[in-house]
């Protein structure tokens, strides 16, 4: 895969996430069906601790992903400024590629102790 695309997100704390991406190339859609698919959320690129995005594929073959982090995940992160990305493992030619990466402002949630 080529350089990583840059994607810039908004989370707001206290509220689930979901984003979901569809990838594709010059030829059509990225097949996904033998890759398993991580992401991390980092204060810095050198950070040790981080915040795991679950990521699924609900079309691998139409290159499509889903990340997701829930309410009391996105409830406990500082606002602020983070960075993140998102490694592909081919599984089949044992290749891993960062496909996407970006940052990440993290926003307080306003209205999240209403409910």
């Amino acid at each position: 895969m080529a350089s990583p695309y840059v994607k810039n997100l908004v989370i707001n704390g206290g509220v689930d996430f979901v984003q979901t991406l569809t990838f594709s190339n010059d030829t059509g859609p990225t097949d996904f069906t033998d890759y398993t698919i991580e992401s991390h959320l980092r204060k810095t690129a050198a950070s040790t601790t981080y915040k795991a995005f679950t990521i699924t594929s609900p079309n691998p073959t139409i290159g499509e992903i889903k990340m997701t982090m829930d309410a009391s995940d996105t409830a406990s992160l500082t606002p602020g400024r983070y960075v993140y990305d998102i490694l592909f493992n081919d599984t089949l030619n044992s290749k891993k590629s960062v496909l996407l990466e970006g940052t990440v402002l993290v926003r307080a949630g306003i209205s999240t102790g209403c409910f």
